[in-house]
């Protein structure tokens, strides 16, 4: 309600809502976020309206929202990088913290995210109590799928030690401490990971991708797959076999 129905209807009467104010809030719903999100906005308000009318606060028999054509989000093209796009991301990523605007420590997590297959989240919000740097391996207390353990590689070791020396200098609890408030998490890495696919001449795709790349190089290599379904954290095998593309 607070951020869809509120910016839009806020100030008014449901009586006074016209079928042209749910067309234009619909539209801006889809433009800043996605059909489904605006889909969902509408929904609220449509019922809403619905137990208006069964309480005889509304007139029976119109709703504006019963009017609109719902939107559709495209289906989302999966792009994974490959032995070739890979080094031309990590050598594009490495020049980050000198060439760009963008802090370093953006692309500090856009490495340690590459190097893990890990989820964005999980990696921006890591504690530094979640990191055993000894049995290389990370205890992930609250992710999609419950709680887990991420086995680390030895270049991921070294990145996330670097990184837990900053965030104490800072007297942070989170690995990746906050550009502006070292006391919160890192929030937004968009930008710093658009720059680096746009100077590394590298195609538009999700920071998720990296995710999917990661596992995607796991299972084409002849990974023991159960391994690699352990090591994304998925609850079941079909959903890891998936993401070979």
């Amino acid at each position: 309600y607070k951020l869809y129905l509120k910016p839009h209807f806020g100030d008014k009467m449901l009586a006074d809502i016209l079928d042209r104010d749910v067309v234009a809030a619909y539209s801006d719903w889809a433009k800043k976020t996605s059909f489904s999100t605006a889909n969902k906005a509408l929904y609220l308000l449509s019922s809403l309206w619905q137990w208006c009318q069964s309480c005889d606060y509304l007139p029976k028999g119109h709703n504006p929202c019963e009017y609109i054509k719902k939107g559709k989000n495209k289906k989302i093209e999966v792009k994974v990088l490959d032995r070739e796009t890979y080094k031309k991301f990590f050598e594009t990523l490495a020049r980050g913290p000198m060439d760009s605007e963008h802090h370093e420590r953006f692309f500090h997590v856009i490495k340690v995210l590459a190097l893990t297959g890990c989820r964005s989240s999980e990696i921006k919000n890591l504690t530094i109590s979640e990191v055993d740097l000894d049995k290389k391996v990370i205890h992930l207390s609250d992710s999609k799928t419950g709680a887990r353990d991420v086995k680390l590689s030895d270049v991921a070791v070294s990145e996330l030690a670097k990184a837990i020396n900053i965030a104490r200098k800072l007297r942070s609890p989170y690995v990746f401490p906050g550009v502006k408030d070292p006391k919160k998490p890192i929030v937004d890495i968009r930008k710093p990971f658009m720059w680096i696919l746009e100077n590394a001449g590298l195609d538009h795709r999700r920071i998720h991708d990296l995710r999917h790349s990661f596992i995607s190089m796991g299972v084409n290599m002849g990974e023991n797959i159960m391994a690699v379904k352990d090591a994304a954290g998925h609850s079941r095998v079909t959903t890891t076999e998936g993401y070979s593309h």
